[in-house]
């Protein structure tokens, strides 16, 4: 298994992501064992001083700067594997945004199928096409609950006791100008309660 020396002499780092710091008054080398990890908490990493200023190094960068050549300068380092722990070189590849976003999708996403046929990440197995259409039937029915309320509150109140006397008084055989007088309301009025009010009862 091969090794390199990286940032001037301070790290041994091997292929398989184990990474040796020497240190510079005993002359010796121990192996750096305490990794912490991103802030993600995804990836191997530590900290070391460097020129006055906390530096965070990342295992699998440090791995893939060491043993694999990046000829287009591409800015990321992909598992292969998908498993973030797994440092060997031969698990990691230098790529663009786009190509690890790629990677991810083909390989480590488990995608779901809906009742629909189409494929979604949500945990509900639930394609967005078919929450919308859900939404909107939801959004029509509580319309026509709304309506169906309001008419049941509309009824109630055409079915209120002056409303049945009304109709009472012109089966009765008054007129509607009698009928109104007694409330107080015109004539149209009183025709418009009474067409209502036949209605509902």
């Amino acid at each position: 298994m091969e090794s390199k020396i990286m940032y001037d002499g301070k790290f041994e780092v091997w292929e398989d992501g184990v990474v040796y710091k020497f240190d510079k008054n005993s002359n010796s080398k121990t192996i750096v064992n305490s990794f912490g990890t991103s802030r993600n908490g995804k990836y191997l990493a530590f900290t070391f001083m460097k020129n006055r200023k906390q530096e965070t190094i990342y295992i699998h960068r440090l791995v893939a700067q060491a043993f694999i050549p990046n000829p287009l300068n591409k800015p990321q380092v992909n598992h292969k594997d998908g498993n973030t722990r797994n440092n060997h070189a031969t698990n990691l590849e230098w790529c663009t945004n786009a190509e690890n976003m790629r990677h991810a999708f083909d390989n480590l996403i488990t995608w779901s199928i809906c009742a629909c046929g189409n494929k979604t990440l949500a945990k509900d197995a639930v394609c967005e096409q078919c929450k919308y259409r859900e939404k909107l039937s939801n959004r029509r029915m509580m319309t026509t609950k709304k309506r169906q309320c309001k008419n049941k509150n509309l009824e109630a109140k055409m079915c209120d006791e002056r409303t049945l006397e009304i109709v009472r008084m012109r089966r009765d055989g008054k007129t509607l100008q009698e009928a109104g007088d007694v409330f107080g309301i015109c004539r149209e009025r009183v025709r418009q309660i009474i067409e209502k009010g036949t209605n509902i009862l």
